[in-house]
């Protein structure tokens, strides 16, 4: 039988994973590739209609991460199997991915130090202290995720 309970589960997961540094994309993260579409277009807002199979807008998924959501909306409703349930249990699936692009944060740089190990640092415009690196996030080393605020949210009509 059919489980409503997962569908939580489902849409944590799914929205997690879109914004994940594991979500990476020909030379940068996803994450990183709509920030500079958004920035240059002026499009805050990405939105992905799993149910519709729709994402939009268009500016926002110009190649290399053209492919995304049509990778996310697969995965998407094998998650929802695989987790116990059925998709005629959902009526609607969105991810919505909204970029608050007025907001510039300092740049990070990336550098290899003597052991062949990714350290970020702080670009200014004085020169500064390198700092030490303190999570796994800190040594990804200079994207755009690091560098705006961001809100995604992921709901499911069931």
């Amino acid at each position: 039988m059919a489980r409503y309970k997962v569908l939580k589960s489902v849409a944590h997961n799914i929205g997690h994973s879109f914004t994940s540094l594991m979500n990476y994309a020909d030379d940068d993260y996803v994450m990183g590739h709509i920030l500079r579409f958004a920035r240059s277009t002026g499009r805050d807002t990405l939105t992905l209609d799993f149910a519709r199979r729709e994402a939009g807008p268009p500016e926002l998924l110009a190649p290399p991460i053209s492919e995304v959501p049509a990778r996310y909306t697969e995965w998407f409703w094998d998650l929802v199997q695989r987790h116990g349930s059925d998709r005629s249990l959902v009526q609607s699936a969105t991810l919505t991915l909204r970029y608050d692009i007025a907001t510039k944060r300092p740049l990070r740089s990336a550098r290899v130090d003597h052991l062949g190990r990714r350290r970020s640092e702080l670009v200014s415009p004085r020169p500064s202290r390198p700092r030490r690196p303190h999570s796994h996030s800190d040594l990804a080393g200079a994207t755009e995720p690091r560098r705006v605020a961001t809100t995604c949210s992921t709901a499911l009509l069931i």
